[in-house]
Formats: structure tokens, sequence, C-alpha cells
């Protein structure tokens, strides 16, 4: 936020145990609630001075978990785990990056997708690791869990919802399809498209023979709000194998075609996570470093 001076920190948070530290890469948000997750993957600092290094370990006895924050009710306390809200699972996971997380409308349920992967190898060179899409429904009033995977067609992880639909309910999602035949871990060769309001799986997009994508994004076209469509773009950087260039591509996320591949003029690493902003967005960033720069020299 180009208006926002600094980033205020609240509180920190314990996980529901206090024999380990649970590896949380991403986390998610509600209306009311900050949704955290204490996985079946655990930090060991001293793990990382034996043979392979890996200070990440897989606990198979640990049963995934999921956290409620209050975002509102008392943001100026010292918050411990016993104001946290939790939910446990019945099997060990780990998850990544969540796709998207609301309130049904009773304000009763708290709904979660994420890909859940039930191992983890921490090498990252193998492309063993297997993520599938779940949904995981939370109840308030009895403090019951649900959860059911939505489909194990593809290896899927890297999830993205519209930026401002992020929170609140939203209709279709798309996550990056892992190929371990690509040479590892977060190396994709598509995407496939997600059906919330239908609970399953809508579509896949695959990327040309040789391409190499990271994470896609979903860029809102012009004054359509997509909240039961999905009349938007997906965007994404690619690298060929094949003539060793890197490209943007562009496809409609309602006939699933590409409709722009965009050779750029040189290497651009698609890394693993990428952002859309718009002119306004862009020119608003500028404005705000040209203000700072201006005022610093006073």
């Amino acid at each position: 936020n180009p208006d926002k001076e600094k980033v205020e920190l609240y509180r920190g948070v314990r996980s529901s145990e206090d024999d380990h530290t649970s590896f949380a890469h991403d986390l998610m948000f509600t209306k009311n609630y900050i949704v955290v997750y204490d996985s079946s993957a655990h930090l060991d600092p001293m793990q990382i001075m034996n043979k392979t290094g890996d200070f990440i370990t897989w606990n198979p006895e640990h049963r995934f978990k999921i956290g409620l924050i209050p975002r509102y009710d008392s943001l100026e306390k010292n918050e411990t785990s016993t104001d946290i809200i939790w939910f446990e699972l019945e099997e060990p996971f780990m998850a990544v990056h969540p796709l998207n997380a609301w309130e049904n409308e009773n304000g009763n349920e708290v709904v979660f997708w994420a890909p859940l992967a039930k191992s983890f190898d921490f090498s990252l060179t193998e492309g063993s690791n297997q993520y599938h899409m779940a949904e995981i429904i939370m109840n308030l009033e009895s403090r019951s869990v649900e959860m059911n995977f939505i489909d194990d067609t593809y290896n899927v992880e890297f999830s993205r919802v519209q930026d401002d639909k992020v929170g609140e309910f939203t209709r279709f999602g798309i996550t990056s399809i892992l190929d371990p035949t690509l040479g590892g871990d977060a190396l994709s060769k598509g995407y496939v498209i997600f059906d919330m309001k239908e609970k399953k799986f809508h579509a896949s997009v695959m990327y040309r023979d040789g391409d190499i994508g990271g994470e896609a994004v979903i860029i809102p076209k012009s004054n359509i709000v997509a909240s039961d469509t999905n009349d938007v773009y997906v965007g994404t950087f690619v690298y060929n194998t094949h003539d060793e260039g890197s490209y943007f591509l562009l496809f409609d996320g309602v006939t699933n075609e590409q409709i722009a591949r965009v050779k750029l003029p040189r290497r651009v690493p698609f890394g693993f996570h990428a952002l859309w902003i718009t002119d306004d967005q862009l020119h608003r960033h500028i404005e705000y470093h040209k203000k700072k720069r201006s005022e610093s020299k006073k």
C-alpha cells in the first residue's frame, strides 16, 4: 500500500503445542479471522548439521491443524495460543500456498481451500512431492471440522484468486500444475481452474512443449468484477528449453485460449511468485517514492 507509512505488528502466533516450530510459509484471512496452520512439517535447526542439511523434518505423528485468530477483538493484547481457535484434522498434512478462505453467509463457518500433501521431501530436487486440492470447513459453533479432497487429477501448487477477492468467496481460482519430469519442485507445465461454487475441477490449460512456468496470476479485465464468472485474463512467464527464450503468456479465462505470446529480449527468471499491478497502482507507487526522495533531501 503506497499510502501506508509503516506496517504494524499486532501479535505473535504460537503453535498449538509448545514442543515444535511448525513450517508455515503462508496464511489466509477472512472478514473476521486470520487463518494460520500448524503443519506436520517442523523446523529443527539442529538438523542443519546432518548429511543432507535439511533443517525441516516431517512428523507423521503430528496431525494438521488450522487456527483462526480474531482480527478485531483484542488487537492491543499480547495474544497467546489460547486466543486462537484450533481445528485438528485426522491426518498429517503439509500446506504451502492456500487458494482462498472465506466465511459463509451465516458467519458460523470458515471455508479454507488449499493444496495438501500427505508427505514431504525437503530436497526439492526430485519433484516427488504430490499436492492435491482440498476443502476444509470449520464450524465455529460446534468446533467441528470437515475435510474433503476436491480432485487428484494433477499435482497442483501455487494457488491464486483475483487479488481483490482474497478473503471472500469467489467462484474460480487457479493453481499451477507441477511436473516432476521438469527437474524438481515448483516447475509448472500449465495450470488448473477450480470451481469453488460447484466444488470441482473446472478446466486445465497446458503450456507449449518445452515451456516451463512459474506462478500464474489472475489479471482482471477493465470494469469487470469476476466474482461468479471467470471472465479474466491469466498471465505468466515461461522459459522455453528448446529455444532458450523467455516469454510472457496471456490466456483468456473463459475460453482458456492463449491470446498472446510475447518473446522477451532477455532471460526473465520466472521464480516462485508473481504479481500484477495496474497502471494506476504503478504510477501511485512511482509518485510515492518521488515524494519520499524529495522529502529526504530537505
